[in-house]
């Protein structure tokens, strides 16, 4: 099995380009393509922040978006097994599933695995 995290590869060029003086898009904008844009194509309640919404969340720190997000190696998952990530744990703050701490300053949270904290989301799709 294999991780590859688009998201962080996303924001790291976007990032990128801005130091360069080509922006290929506004922060802002790379953000919603990567929440609300997806959500919508899905027909999914989700990809916004709103009083009521269920709370997913993830803190990216945009000076610890380094070129680490394209070295490939092996993490553990599932029950001792490994597998392929493309990812820069420095990176990602904090991650909220349904309002819960999953990760946050580098690792999971002591629960995490444990219990649940989100599920499923269906979408409403139109045909």
């Amino acid at each position: 099995m294999a991780f590859y995290n688009i998201p962080l590869r996303v924001l790291k060029y976007v990032k990128d380009s801005h130091e360069k003086g080509a922006p290929l898009m506004s922060y802002e904008k790379a953000v919603w393509r990567l929440t609300k844009e997806n959500a919508d194509f899905f027909n999914l309640d989700a990809g916004t922040i709103e009083t009521g919404k269920r709370a997913d969340i993830t803190v990216v720190d945009p000076e610890k978006l380094t070129d680490e997000v394209h070295r490939y190696r092996t993490a553990e998952f599932l029950q001792g097994q490994e597998r392929l990530v493309n990812r820069n744990d420095d990176a990602v703050a904090l991650v909220l599933i349904n309002g819960k701490t999953a990760w946050e300053a580098g690792g999971f949270a002591e629960n995490f695995g444990h219990e649940k904290f989100g599920g499923f989301l269906k979408g409403a799709h139109i045909y």
